[in-house]
């Protein structure tokens, strides 16, 4: 279920997050951005970016590993180690520990 979260101001999934593919791991970056498409399609009142947003305190246009996994737990969403090591080396190419999630936001909006 989908609510919306008047501190943050972001709608944001209630109940227990799930994995993008139940029978295995995600295999690259291009499955997981299409299972996350897919799961957006079906809950399209959920506002990634806006939570990704929220919790971006300073702006930066980038989290923490924590933070990013906690946003996407906002919106469902569970990662399994190995997703969780494509993703770094996509959205962390300077291996510090912060995500840089605008370029994931972009790409699902179709902005090149």
């Amino acid at each position: 279920m989908v609510v919306y979260n008047k501190e943050s101001g972001t709608f944001e999934y209630i109940g227990e997050p799930i994995y993008l593919n139940h029978e295995r791991d995600l295999a690259d970056i291009d499955e997981f951005l299409a299972s996350i498409r897919s799961w957006l399609a079906r809950n399209d009142r959920l506002t990634l970016k806006s939570i990704f947003e929220s919790m971006d305190k300073e702006n930066f246009g980038e989290l923490s590993e924590a933070k990013f996994e906690q946003a996407l737990l906002k919106i469902g969403v569970r990662l399994r180690q190995a997703e969780k090591r494509i993703i770094k080396d996509v959205l962390d190419p300077r291996n510090i520990g912060f995500l840089k999630y605008r370029p994931l936001v972009k790409e699902l909006q179709g902005i090149p």
